[in-house]
């Protein structure tokens, strides 16, 4: 038998070095896409968060008597929009007075998660968040309704891996003299 007509057995060097680059290259875009695929999860439950506190005190105020938004707004240092926040402590979640004062941006630590740790201790993950609620009247003259446009500044601060970066949004409502059902 001649040295041409044997069968090949195994993979030459050039072979598994190709191979291991390709599988090097399908690792790399996995890991990558996986890393992405978790900043993505993590900043969105920052932003959904971010929008639930600000939609929990814009229900609040659409709550309150048009009167009380009215003297708010008139006179911000006098009179501060009266809404209430859960604050969650060892003795368990309660509800405390959290007022918002027309065009002031008030810092608020929204807690997103507690894990246990090792030593059985709990640790809190917390949000910083900026609400700053400006009004303005938009109650004609001479006019029997009357309205007040709300708009809720909102910030929130994402950290993740070291990184830290701001985001801003609003939320817009109406308040009216009309009693709502």
């Amino acid at each position: 038998m001649s040295s041409n007509s044997k069968a090949k057995h195994g993979f030459s060097l050039i072979e598994v070095m190709i191979g291991t680059l390709v599988f090097a290259l399908v690792s790399v875009g996995v890991a990558s896409a996986t890393l992405q695929t978790g900043r993505i999860a993590y900043s969105n439950v920052y932003r959904n968060t971010a929008f639930t506190v600000a939609q929990g005190f814009s229900e609040q105020i659409k709550s309150i008597p048009y009167i009380v938004i009215d003297n708010a707004l008139r006179d911000p240092a006098l009179f501060e929009i009266p809404t209430k926040s859960l604050s969650f402590g060892a003795s368990g979640t309660s509800e405390i007075d959290d007022y918002l004062v027309f065009n002031e941006r008030m810092l608020k630590e929204i807690v997103i998660d507690v894990q246990k740790q090792k030593d059985g201790t709990l640790k809190e993950r917390v949000m910083k968040m900026w609400i700053t609620p400006k009004g303005r009247d938009l109650t004609k003259e001479n006019d029997e309704l009357k309205v007040i446009e709300i708009t809720l500044e909102f910030e929130w601060e994402l950290v993740m891996a070291g990184f830290s970066k701001m985001n801003k949004e609003t939320l817009k409502f109406v308040k009216t003299d009309i009693t709502e059902y």
